[in-house]
């Protein structure tokens, strides 16, 4: 046997019979396996466990919502990405070893308007600070609607859903809850639970109006969200004074000016990325035709970041804060109600000219009327199951 097939045996172990020497020698041959020390591989044929895969630290929140909201309810068809993830957009992520937060904006919207689309907008652009990565829009349910607006025009829950979207696919960052408000604390603790799972850490913080956040009252922690995020874009707030200078909240230290990172102010115009700029200018009155569009927003962006304040919770309320962000020179103050009048008073004809600096998706809001106006009615709260809601925002 050649020496290199007796290195090829597990092993060799060779035994000489000696006791007759002048006959031929016996040479005896065994092998057994034995253990190589050197090798990765297993020395036994033990089945041992799959490696744990890689942990994340960067996932796309759009794919938790997706797993978490979409049910057996949902045919294929209706199981449109939650975010725009096109080239080129912004992309909610979340990451490890920080707090990703949400805004939260519950609300009536009927039917939603600038003052609520530069509402968000506005709160996303001044919070990048806190990690906030996306928004999500609840409209509350069609009974409380018809119980507080009948006189003019109602708007269905799926109708208020469609005017906050719009028929252009979905938002970088925003997302509008389309089913039930019931079903929203069912789905939140499951997407937390999901997230949370894979290492992540997540918060919903409340976005609301200064009916929810005032010198003399501050709602206790709205939604399950212990902290809030407040403006005056959209409607005057008590505790503004007439210098622009605050009250202090009832319950709340005094206001601070935050600390804000590096990274989360931008130093010229030109440094805004595109999904900021979009946010500007949907919570501004600066006219796109402007020759100076982008260093007016950008000027106007320097002075809310500049007087941007938060404001912690006493002692008995523990880990609670308040953000404000000024409107600045720009408030857009549109009433719902106002919409309404002006909707029950003109002809469909007139409406889209009424209607085009005041509404979200006027176009939208102008079909729907149309439609509503034809010989058949809609249906009545008669016909609606009841909704078991928290508190509304009836802006």
């Amino acid at each position: 046997m050649a020496v290199n097939e007796l290195e090829a045996l597990s092993s060799l172990s060779i035994t000489i019979n000696e006791k007759d020497p002048s006959g031929p020698a016996e040479i005896h041959v065994t092998t057994k396996e034995i253990v190589n020390e050197d090798s990765e591989q297993p020395a036994t044929n033990e089945v041992l466990p799959e490696p744990s895969p890689p942990k994340k630290t960067v996932a796309y929140l759009g794919d938790y919502i997706e797993a978490c909201y979409y049910d057996s309810r949902f045919t294929y068809e209706k199981k449109v990405p939650i975010f725009n993830d096109g080239d080129g957009h912004y992309r909610p992520q979340l990451k490890q070893g920080r707090v990703n937060r949400i805004l939260f904006y519950p609300g009536v919207f009927n039917p939603p308007h600038r003052s609520h689309q530069a509402m968000v907008n506005c709160a996303f652009a001044g919070c990048q600070d806190l990690n906030v990565i996306a928004a999500i829009v609840l409209p509350l349910g069609d009974i409380i609607m018809y119980r507080e607006y009948t006189e003019y025009a109602s708007f269905m829950g799926d109708e208020r859903m469609r005017l906050w979207r719009g028929d252009n696919g979905p938002h970088d960052w925003l997302w509008v809850y389309g089913t039930w408000s019931g079903f929203w604390m069912e789905f939140r603790p499951k997407l937390i639970e999901a997230v949370e799972k894979d290492g992540f850490e997540l918060e919903f913080v409340f976005l609301g109006g200064p009916d929810h956040i005032g010198k003399d009252h501050v709602t206790h922690i709205p939604w399950d969200c212990p902290n809030m995020v407040v403006s005056d874009i959209g409607r005057k707030a008590d505790f503004v004074k007439e210098d622009g200078t605050l009250h202090d909240l009832a319950g709340y230290e005094t206001w601070q000016t935050p600390d804000l990172p590096e990274g989360t102010r931008f130093k010229e115009a030109k440094d805004m990325p595109p999904w900021l700029i979009k946010s500007l200018a949907d919570s501004m009155s600066v006219e796109k035709s402007d020759p100076e569009f982008l260093e007016r927003l950008h000027r106007e962006y320097t002075r809310r970041m500049n007087g941007t304040r938060t404001c912690m919770a006493g002692p008995d309320l523990e880990d609670m804060w308040v953000r404000f962000i000024p409107a600045g020179e720009n408030p857009i103050r549109v009433s719902a109600t106002d919409i309404r009048l002006i909707i029950g008073e003109t002809e469909t004809e007139g409406l889209l000219g009424a209607l085009k600096d005041l509404a979200m998706n006027p176009e939208i809001l102008v079909e729907m009327m149309e439609e509503s106006r034809r010989p058949w009615s809609r249906p009545g709260p008669e016909c609606l199951e009841e909704e078991k809601s928290a508190p509304t925002d009836k802006s």
